[in-house]
Order: structure tokens, then C-alpha cells, then sequence
């Protein structure tokens, strides 16, 4: 055997002579008498336990515990599953996608009830609850409101994501719709600021899924045809981070992070 002298082991086996007889089993002796004599210095005699340690040992005997609160159940922390109820691993926090025009019916006016109804239906489980607003989610239909794609809103069909043209990207540029945007936070800031069923606001809006990932899409066929165009850092940062006055007491997640 090769000594390991990187984790600490050494060759007390020695090397095998040339009758097969080996040359180290003196060298094994040594160790282990080395060894023995290090664990008698770290195990104490039985009478060199203090009385109060030896006094608390008591084999076999059963004490009775007064009743007290329940453990933290790590509110904030941990699996973060779909909205719904699991038996199969153990959360406080549920998740869940939205649409912008589930709320958003028309200029500067909201109906909250499809939100409210998630956010209470997730706390009737004794959960909080984690969700992101999103305009384009691949594959459902659009998350812009009707009243702004009346109104001439540009769009973008697409059929990356398996979306084959169901969703949209909007022009997220167009001033309406960025004007729309930062007033539907505003509002949504001050509906929903210090609300327990909250856990968590993601931030959402731009691009697939409202998770910040770019809309143009990086291969030669969209660079050519200038398909899905992003917004321009003025309207990402208005549209990105939470503008004042927006939730100032409920933590806000990005995704990616780097996307701000």
C-alpha cells in the first residue's frame, strides 16, 4: 500500500520482501501500540468523571417534559412547490404565475380578485405565497391587457418555446405600455404592502415568462429579421425593479439576478 500522506495515512504495512515475508509488520506493531497508548490519554478513567456528569447518567429512566409552543416551521425557507397541496415533502410557500391583464382592465383601473383568490386559497393551507406577474409566457395566451392591444399596442408573434404563436411579445418600449406598467405596480404596491399571505414578489414583466430572459432571440434567423426586439434600459429599468412608490415591506426576488 502506498501511503496517503494527503488525508493523513501512513504505510504501517511496509513492503513485501522477496519470500513473500513482510518487512513492515514491525512497523505495524509500533503503530499500534501508539495508538493504544493515545486513546488510553483521551478516554478518562470512570473515576475521573465528575460526580455531576456521572450523577446525570441514568440508563433507562424516563423524565417528563412540560409541553410547550411548536417548533419554527422555517417560514420563508425551504421547497417552494407549486400552488397546491403535497404530501410528499415538507413547505411553507407556495408558487404560482399570474397574468398582467387578470388584474389589469383598463387605464389605472384593476379588479384584484383573481390574485386575491390564489393569495387565499395558499394561506388557507397555512402557506405564504411566491408569484410573478407576467406579459409573455410561451404557450398561453397573452398576458397584455385587452385594453392596450386595442389601443394598437405592437406585438410580436413567435413560435420559440413551443409557443407556436399562442403568446405575443409586446413592444415593451411603447410608452403606453410602460406608462400602464409602472402605474400597475404603483397600484399593486399599495394594495399589497405588508400583506402576510405574501412571501415573496418576484420580479416579472419583461421578456418569456416575465422572468427577465431576453425576447430576441440569439440565433442568426432572429438577428436577421430583428424579430422580438428588447426593451431599451430605460424602459427595463422602470419596468424591472420595483419603482417608488412600490412594495416596500415585502422582499422582492429577481430572476436571474443579473438581469437588473
Amino acid at each position: 500500500m502506498k501511503a496517503m500522506r494527503g488525508l493523513g495515512i501512513v504505510n504501517f504495512l511496509g513492503n513485501v520482501g522477496p519470500l513473500g515475508k513482510s518487512r513492515g509488520l514491525r512497523n505495524a506493531a509500533a503503530v499500534l501500540s501508539l495508538l493504544a497508548a493515545t486513546v488510553s490519554l483521551a478516554i478518562p478513567a470512570a473515576g475521573t468523571v465528575p460526580a455531576a456528569t456521572a450523577a446525570d447518567i441514568k440508563p433507562g429512566q424516563w423524565t417528563s417534559l412540560a409541553a410547550g409552543p411548536a417548533p419554527a416551521s422555517n417560514p420563508l425557507q425551504g421547497f417552494v412547490p407549486y400552488a397546491g397541496k403535497y404530501d410528499a415533502l415538507p413547505y411553507s410557500m407556495e408558487w404560482f404565475y399570474i397574468p398582467v391583464n387578470a388584474v389589469v382592465t383598463g387605464a389605472g383601473t384593476y379588479n384584484w380578485s383573481a390574485l386575491d383568490a390564489q393569495l387565499n386559497s395558499i394561506a388557507s393551507r397555512g402557506h405564504q405565497a411566491v408569484f410573478r406577474f407576467y406579459l409573455d409566457y410561451p404557450g398561453r395566451r397573452t398576458g397584455v391587457p385587452q385594453y392596450l392591444l386595442d389601443a394598437g399596442l405592437a406585438t410580436h408573434p413567435y413560435a420559440d418555446y413551443g409557443n407556436q404563436g399562442v403568446s405575443v411579445s409586446p413592444d415593451y418600449d411603447d410608452p403606453r405600455l410602460v406608462q400602464a406598467m409602472d402605474a400597475f405596480i404603483a397600484g399593486f404596491g399599495a394594495r399589497y404592502d405588508g400583506d402576510p399571505r405574501i412571501g415573496f414578489i418576484e420580479m416579472g414583466l419583461l421578456g418569456f415568462w416575465g422572468s427577465g430572459t431576453p425576447t430576441r432571440m440569439t440565433d442568426t434567423r432572429h438577428r436577421k429579421t430583428g424579430q422580438h426586439p428588447l426593451p431599451t434600459n430605460s424602459a427595463s429599468c422602470r419596468l424591472t425593479p420595483p419603482p417608488s412608490p412600490g412594495p416596500s415591506s415585502r422582499c422582492a426576488t429577481q430572476r436571474p439576478p443579473t438581469a437588473a
